[in-house]
């Protein structure tokens, strides 16, 4: 038969035309993808009636084999495949842009089995993408398609309400450590001043003792994800951005115009370098990564490297990890960039605390058109707080203690048989739960929130993402999946 197409996806956005999106990438990958000689695409979304009809338009529903699951909330699947003539893409191989009316498909080529397609069509005066990126594993295509960039700008602080027990946000606690706290306070009096190149410098260089490197290879920022907003100014040709991950650098991206290729990893979600297109001269990928809590050896990561090629490291939760294993940010090369985060460990997310490690050029590059006084004066003291011996001495011993209560939650989730993906190494898992989103619901009206996981590119609905917590806030969570979970059919 050849290959076969795996299409992920989802139909969350009531006000976005699906079915006409979905119609155009099916015309497009059968074509583009599998080629006039036909083929299988198996379809797998969330079973709604918006897509079922979509399928029915888009081919003869004597060829639709439609097979959907009693629970709406469970994978549906479709296998379809044909030689329609459809004129709508040029030939497998070739970049083009074909004008539909008011719609558009765009069909990109990479090396390595990779292809890019983006579906775009005008409603209400707004232009919707749908985009779509293709790896060929064995004789099986993987694709990922996202309907519209909101599920992309989708993160675990909207699932957090007043009252609910949070596991669905990676940050470590409700407020910082009370001698944090006295050293952000002290410095409110300096507020009447601009934020000054001393204390700039001050915090830069406590950062560069704490990786061994030099000051001016070190850039404050206001929060890591600062960073990933920074990455269109580097103006990369072909951006590879590895998947499933934190779907922030690729959001910059796409808003800045950016031709992306999605990298998906199978499950266990280890680095397969040769998934990435040589021709890639901007790569990110995350470390250890988020959701899928993996942390990939640093060998993998260097392999990266090309020439030509900008390599971006995002160790948001690298100071999580027991020594930091595995990081690359005391490494200098010239070709790395890595981003960190200071808001997880030490509960600072509503003050963005993070900074960037690299060569001054590329730093330099990533600055162009930067506003001036960029990170405030509390921001610059608690970045240079959080990075004093004192505090690596306490963020060790914390990442000790992520650490046991990682291992005693993952087992106590087990015991429900509940699947824990990958092998953790981060201060959250991703489980693999039958009926996700109503477990999730469920576990919501129960007082219990955690982070969906069908927003991450190259997941599935059937994942959900729970943060590490001690282990009397996870009797409630446990309490919660035992009356949230389908009962197992004797």
């Amino acid at each position: 038969m050849g290959e076969s197409l795996r299409l992920r996806g989802s139909d969350s956005q009531a006000n976005t035309p699906s079915s006409q999106a979905f119609e155009d990438l099916f015309d497009a990958l059968e074509h583009s993808v599998l080629g006039p000689a036909g083929g299988v695409v198996a379809l797998e979304v969330r079973a709604q009636g918006l897509l079922r009809a979509a399928l029915r338009q888009a081919h003869h529903p004597e060829r639709v084999d439609e097979r959907w699951p009693d629970d709406t909330f469970e994978l549906g699947r479709c296998g379809f495949g044909g030689t329609d003539g459809l004129q709508r893409v040029a030939k497998s191989g070739e970049d083009s842009r074909c004008r539909i009316g008011e719609r558009s498909i765009e069909i990109e080529e990479h090396n390595r089995g990779t292809r890019a397609v983006r579906c775009s069509w005008v409603c209400h005066d707004k232009t919707i993408s749908v985009t779509a990126a293709t790896t060929l594993i064995g004789n099986e295509r993987i694709l990922s398609a996202v309907d519209s960039m909101a599920l992309l700008r989708h993160h675990g602080d909207v699932e957090v309400g007043d009252g609910l027990m949070d596991f669905a946000v990676n940050v470590q606690g409700l407020a910082p450590p009370d001698w944090l706290t006295a050293r952000i306070a002290a410095a409110l009096t300096s507020l009447g001043s601009y934020p000054s190149a001393a204390a700039d410098l001050n915090a830069r260089e406590a950062i560069a003792r704490r990786h061994r490197r030099s000051p001016d290879e070190v850039l404050l920022l206001s929060g890591g994800a600062e960073g990933f907003a920074m990455l269109p100014r580097l103006r990369p040709r072909l951006a590879a951005v590895v998947h499933p991950s934190f779907t922030e650098p690729e959001v910059s991206l796409r808003e800045a115009s950016v031709p992306i290729v999605q990298v998906m990893l199978a499950p266990p979600y280890t680095l397969d370098t040769a998934s990435v297109p040589e021709e890639a001269d901007l790569v990110v990928i995350g470390n250890p990564t988020n959701p899928t809590s993996v942390l990939h050896e640093r060998s993998a990561i260097l392999a990266l490297r090309r020439p030509g090629r900008v390599l971006v490291v995002d160790e948001a939760f690298a100071d999580a990890v027991p020594g930091e294993r595995e990081s690359v940010a005391g490494d200098t090369f010239d070709d790395i960039v890595v981003l960190r985060s200071l808001t997880k460990t030490w509960a600072l997310a509503g003050l963005r605390c993070g900074y960037a490690l690299g060569h001054p050029d590329v730093l330099a590059a990533l600055t162009r058109g930067r506003a001036h006084w960029p990170v405030g004066t509390l921001q610059i003291e608690a970045i240079a707080a959080c990075s004093e011996p004192r505090a690596l001495e306490i963020a060790a011993a914390k990442a000790e203690a992520i650490g046991a209560d990682r291992r005693s939650m993952a087992a106590r989730l087990e015991s429900l048989g509940i699947e824990i993906c990958g092998k953790p190494q981060a201060p959250f898992l991703l489980l693999k739960i039958p009926a996700a989103e109503q477990v999730r619901s469920r576990l919501r009206a129960d007082g219990v929130a955690v982070r969906r996981c069908d927003t991450f590119p190259g997941l599935a609905p059937g994942h959900l993402r729970v943060a590490v917590r001690p282990p009397d806030q996870v009797d409630l969570l446990i309490e919660g999946l035992q009356r949230a979970l389908p009962r197992r059919r004797m």
